[in-house]
């Protein structure tokens, strides 16, 4: 089973004449020396304030072309589109989309455009919350609540880093001891608090990706209640060193509670092998 048609179909592309050449550079001009620097340097020369895409059927974006997942788009038409298309064609027949760890709305855009989809869209930091604030007002049919918090299994504060520079997408909650020197803090608090807060009684879909910090967001909620989401699309890497046996615990989690894992593709889950795009759908049993 697959997540509808070739999701690169549904690929981003420039917005505006000067986008387009753009991109034209970086997707058909053959590799040479200097290219990716030259791509970099026209980056923050032209598009200081992001660069504007469009896909989807018309959703909007600013993207950062010096940014991980920015590049990714700007070389390869997408980032993640299994996994959006899966996120599209779950919320085809509307409800309430929980997208944790929303960064600048990646999928947040893409599926609030769809009709009868009411979004909630959480992100701790207060950089990607602002690019996720300003796609937002590029979208402005979307019905969207955008929450600048980090959730956690209790309230309280968090410090938050991000330990890859230039990927804006590995922001997490800091593992230091206490006490050491952080970029910042914000409020924590947990989903089902901030579900009240939010009067949001049933949730479609959930997308969370939070660098390894998902066994505490599921422990801030009550995966046995009548609005804990029916699908769950969540990251799944290994490449979160010493966060990997919380990873194992929160999968145990959601067994426990009546989740069955699966692909974005649809095959059985095997959690000896890396799936596709990182990332394992779960479903009720």
């Amino acid at each position: 089973m697959h997540s509808g048609a070739n999701p690169v179909d549904n690929g981003w592309e420039g917005d505006g004449w000067l986008a387009r050449w753009y991109l034209w550079y970086a997707r058909k001009v053959p590799p040479h020396p200097s290219k990716i620097r030259l791509f970099r340097w026209l980056g923050a020369l032209l598009f200081p304030r992001g660069m504007p895409v469009t896909g989807y059927g018309g959703v909007r974006l600013a993207i950062d072309p010096l940014d991980y997942i920015g590049h990714e788009i700007c070389f390869s038409r997408a980032y993640e589109p299994l996994s959006i298309a899966l996120a599209r064609r779950l919320m085809a027949g509307g409800g309430t989309f929980l997208d944790v760890g929303a960064n600048f709305g990646l999928y947040t855009c893409p599926v609030a455009q769809l009709p009868g989809v009411e979004c909630v869209a959480v992100d701790a930091s207060a950089i990607a919350f602002a690019k996720l604030q300003d796609n937002l007002a590029r979208n402005p049919a979307s019905a969207v609540q955008a929450v600048n918090v980090a959730l956690a299994a209790t309230h309280g504060l968090v410090a938050l880093e991000t330990p890859v520079p230039g990927n804006l997408g590995t922001t997490r909650v800091s593992s230091a001891p206490r006490g050491a020197r952080q970029r910042a803090h914000v409020g924590a608090m947990p989903l089902e608090a901030l579900l009240d807060a939010l009067a949001v009684t049933h949730v479609r879909l959930m997308k969370i990706d939070v660098e390894g910090f998902e066994a505490q967001v599921f422990r801030g909620m009550e995966l046995d209640s009548p609005r804990s989401p029916e699908h769950i699309i969540m990251e799944y890497s290994r490449n979160l060193d010493s966060r990997w046996h919380d990873l194992k615990g929160c999968m145990a989690l959601l067994e426990r509670h009546g989740y069955v894992a699966r692909s974005v593709t649809g095959e059985a889950f095997d959690p000896g092998r890396a799936p596709p795009e990182e990332n394992v759908w779960w479903s009720r049993a």
